[in-house]
């Protein structure tokens, strides 16, 4: 009883009666634009304060991508990464599993899966206000994208035993190779210490 009068309280909301709502609450429930509208009303404020202000003003709006679209590797989620257990899982299962498209180095024993997927956009607009000399403004906009450029280090001990897998977040001021190498002599150093206590 106490469910029917719940659901009885609750009133339906017919598709007619949410054609009838103002813009700004059709757009907040549709993907990504959720977050938007704030920050295009600040915006709208905040750019001619700063363009006359100052006299020039820069602005980005970032804009994340739906579904993430892989531009190069293979996404390995943590899911998948699950059935890696340190000291048990053996390096032909790992390659078994995520297959041989990975990188290593002669050095260590540490190997990568890496992968890059669209992060999303950033609309950027900046302005230039003209002087009473009369020196033009400048007013220009456009649009860049970034990238998200992640991997799967993993390393093994002496008898192709797995000794840590990381999922991790890449820099691009650096190769994967050189990442996964200081990875690896970290993990070896946290690694030693452990056995030393």
């Amino acid at each position: 009883m106490a469910i029917e009068v719940l659901a009885m309280a609750e009133p339906f909301i017919a598709p007619t009666k949410l054609v009838a709502q103002p813009l700004h609450a059709q757009l907040s429930a549709t993907r990504h634009t959720w977050f938007l509208l704030p920050m295009l009303r600040t915006l709208a404020l905040l750019l001619p304060a700063l363009v006359f202000g100052t006299g020039c003003a820069y602005v980005a709006v970032p804009l994340p991508a739906s579904g993430k679209p892989v531009l190069s590797g293979r996404v390995i989620e943590k899911k998948e990464a699950r059935f890696i257990v340190p000291g048990v899982t053996t390096r032909d299962e790992v390659i078994e599993a995520f297959g041989s498209n990975f990188r290593t180095s002669g050095r260590e024993a540490a190997i990568s899966y890496s992968w890059t997927q669209k992060g999303g956009d950033m609309l950027w607009f900046s302005a230039v206000v003209t002087d009473r000399e009369g020196v033009e403004s400048v007013l220009d906009a456009g649009k860049t994208a970034w990238t998200c450029w992640r991997a799967l280090f993993i390393d093994f001990d002496p008898s192709g035993h797995v000794l840590k897998a990381e999922l991790v977040k890449l820099n691009s001021n650096f190769s994967v190779d050189t990442q996964r190498d200081e990875w690896s002599a970290k993990v070896r150093g946290e690694t030693l210490a452990r056995k030393q206590r």
